[in-house]
């Protein structure tokens, strides 16, 4: 037969013991069963898409876009982290990193191959008016 809280040893003032009662006082607090830190990890997830996508020129742009989504996800995992006992607090500040990275690298790579493409457009102009000159000087 199951005892009454007022039975239970130890418990004199007849109310039940709690889950925190339980645990010892220096036991850090458990973050709640069933929940994640989904932030955090999408943070994760987008920050390290976004650093693969900056090391190609073309999408670059969605590189950095991807890196700002991972910026904003970051921050908010680690709000979220904060409030469930740290849970998934590195993968808040991973992603945050990735995120940053993959603006820094995707701004890079797209100023680079703009840079490149310029260079080469101008190579193609002053070939073809090397060839017009040479044709009226003929």
């Amino acid at each position: 037969m199951a005892r009454r809280p007022s039975e239970e040893p130890g418990n004199e003032a007849g109310r039940s013991r709690t889950r925190t009662e339980d645990r010892p006082r220096h036991a850090a607090p458990e973050a709640p069963v069933g929940y994640g830190n989904g932030p955090a990890i999408a943070s994760l997830v987008v920050g390290l898409l976004g650093v693969t996508l900056a090391f190609l020129v073309f999408p670059a742009i969605a590189a950095m876009l991807l890196g700002i989504a991972a910026i904003i996800l970051g921050a908010l995992g680690m709000r979220n982290a904060n409030q469930m006992a740290g849970l998934h607090k590195g993968l808040s500040v991973t992603g945050l990193v990735t995120g940053i990275l993959a603006l820094i690298l995707g701004a890079a790579v797209l100023i680079g191959g703009v840079t490149l493409v310029d260079q080469f457009a101008d190579q193609l102009q002053i070939d073809e008016l090397q060839q017009q000159i040479d044709e009226l000087g003929s």
